[in-house]
């Protein structure tokens, strides 16, 4: 199913509803990529979507998250639901894989089982940069084009705030290096739970006792914009 904006528009959807819509359509896209042989239930492509089970626990999901939760952190959150469902499922556990993973302190304490899960997939250590200047610059490099191309002409604080889901995101690409997050001025603006996700998935611990000078004159270089 994918998002119709002429549908929220005919049933005169509020933001709230919208982005459950939004979230629906994101919630069938990846049951099928990460748990595709388990048999989900299946949502009407007609009709009022808001009398469906499914638009149902997504709209509570909306209401009871929109506080903490922005923009790409929703399909984070529910994929760390899935792919901890699904590591479940494998590991011999019966578990139901219904929008209802999304509520509740069970789903919290998955959130934060895949956030530990994905940063020791993505340890990043001092070793991998003491000897090597051109990969450091190379990280600092490929993080400024990443932060132009999604700021554009507005390379402001408010912009980058206003940005910070996608900021997230391409630090899970890996295309918004961790020496940067360490080192920058911006991500410590950022609302308290995005930023803690940020440098949670960043993985940044290991670079504590890195050369904090030479790294701080390679941040200033690259991003005196921050200043």
């Amino acid at each position: 199913m994918k998002y119709d904006p002429h549908m929220a528009l005919e049933l005169g959807l509020n933001q709230d509803e919208i982005l459950a819509y939004q979230l629906c359509c994101q919630w069938i896209e990846l049951t099928r990529k990460i748990l595709p042989n388990y048999c989900h239930p299946r949502v009407a492509k007609k009709g009022d979507i808001r009398k469906s089970i499914v638009f149902k626990h997504m709209l509570k999901f909306v209401k009871a998250n929109k506080e903490t939760l922005s923009g790409f952190q929703f399909v984070l959150y529910m994929r760390a639901q899935l792919e901890i469902a699904h590591k479940l499922q494998k590991e011999g556990h019966r578990i139901l894989v219904d929008p209802s993973l999304l509520h509740g302190d069970k789903a919290k304490a998955r959130w934060a089982v895949w956030k530990k899960l994905i940063k020791e997939k993505r340890q990043t250590t001092k070793v991998a940069y003491a000897h090597l200047e051109a990969n450091v610059v190379s990280e600092f490099e490929l993080t400024l084009r990443t932060i132009k191309d999604l700021l554009k002409e507005d390379v402001s604080l408010e912009n980058y705030i206003k940005e910070s889901p996608n900021i997230l995101r391409f630090v899970i690409l890996k295309k918004i290096s961790p020496l940067y997050v360490f080192c920058s001025k911006w991500i410590q603006k950022l609302p308290d739970q995005i930023r803690t996700d940020i440098i949670d998935l960043s993985n940044i611990e290991n670079l504590k006792d890195f050369d904090i000078k030479e790294l701080s004159d390679m941040y200033n270089k690259y991003f005196g914009f921050e200043f």
